[in-house]
């Protein structure tokens, strides 16, 4: 699962990683929150299926991020996606106390997981 859009206006844009239906949110939707400080949670699928935005790295993790030279991986431009979320996310009112104090650095970059809703 990988977030393919945060428009400047703050739409979201995703493939479900259950079913693959193409999904859509503004992030001022209820369903897009922090579920701790280092992850925002999207809305379900119809499916069941529950995805949340890892928000934040060790040291280690963001290293995995450059190449052997230190330059950008893949990976970067989906990382730029996550930190464009986490600013709409404070314009929205949706920030963590916790979590401003860390999102000052630079260690704000992003990586999906995807979790399997609990069947109620």
């Amino acid at each position: 699962m990988a977030l393919h859009t945060v428009t400047d206006d703050g739409h979201l844009a995703w493939n479900c990683s259950g079913c693959g239906q193409h999904r859509t949110a503004h992030v001022s939707h209820d369903e897009v929150y922090y579920s701790d400080e280092s992850m925002i949670m999207v809305p379900d699928c119809a499916c069941g299926w529950r995805t949340g935005l890892k928000v934040k790295f060790s040291s280690e993790e963001l290293q995995s991020l450059l190449d052997e030279d230190g330059n950008p991986t893949p990976t970067h431009a989906v990382a730029q996606r996550h930190i464009a979320l986490i600013k709409h996310m404070r314009a929205a009112g949706k920030s963590r106390d916790s979590h401003n104090e860390q999102a000052e650095g630079s260690n704000e970059l992003g990586r999906f997981y995807d979790h399997k809703k609990p069947v109620e």
